[in-house]
């Protein structure tokens, strides 16, 4: 049986887009992390990988030094998500010190 053709592209192109962005973060690239995950948002607004896609831009935010703005979207992810198994590590976005 033949695989849905238009099922196996789209998410290929939503785990390039978001590993893409968590390979950005870990090399120090926050702009390009910020990049690859705006574009995730307008391909894949409610895409499978949202959720983690949310998750990577508090990341980024809170390594290019924008802490509030991490903070904030952190607070409303708990908020409207307070089951989700990101909830721990949301909780602890930019903990430690920083800029804003």
């Amino acid at each position: 049986a033949a695989a849905a053709p238009s099922a196996e592209p789209t998410i290929d192109e939503e785990v390039k887009l978001v590993t893409g962005a968590q390979s950005a973060l870990r090399a120090g690239d926050s702009k390009r992390a910020l990049e690859l995950l705006a574009a995730h948002a307008v391909r894949f607004p409610n895409g499978k990988l949202s959720t983690l896609r949310q998750v990577t831009h508090m990341m980024a935010l809170c390594q290019a030094g924008r802490r509030t703005q991490a903070r904030q979207e952190a607070a409303a992810f708990v908020a409207s998500k307070p089951s989700s198994p990101f909830v721990e590590r949301v909780n602890g976005i930019c903990a430690g010190p920083g800029t804003d």
